[in-house]
């Protein structure tokens, strides 16, 4: 069963059409499990959009490693290779440019 299946069932069930309740479960359940697409055009991984964030929120790749938890070089290196994808060359472009089109959207 698809999604838009699924809400096709669900919506006739909520509008009193008789349906199975075998297949009004399978709906929910496919309604459920589904994932909106994401916006992610630069195939940014996991680690590289939360060193983007956590440098620009924190402005230095030491402050945001320690945040993280993890090494200076570490964020340095996930920092680098989101700036490249993104075609950026400095933590005031990526800044700017996350803060115009990105801010909350990216998801790996």
């Amino acid at each position: 069963m698809t999604y838009t299946e699924a809400i096709r069932t669900r919506e006739a069930s909520l509008n009193g059409r008789p349906t199975d309740p075998a297949v009004l479960q399978r709906a929910i359940e496919v309604i459920a499990g589904h994932k909106e697409p994401t916006f992610n055009p630069w195939n940014l991984t996991e680690r590289e959009i939360a060193a983007m964030t956590a440098v620009i929120q924190h402005g230095r790749a030491k402050s945001a490693a320690s945040a993280m938890g993890i090494s200076h070089r570490t964020v340095e290196v996930y920092f680098c290779a989101a700036r490249k994808k993104m075609g950026v060359s400095s933590l005031v472009q990526a800044a700017v440019f996350w803060d115009r089109h990105l801010r909350g959207q990216v998801v790996a």
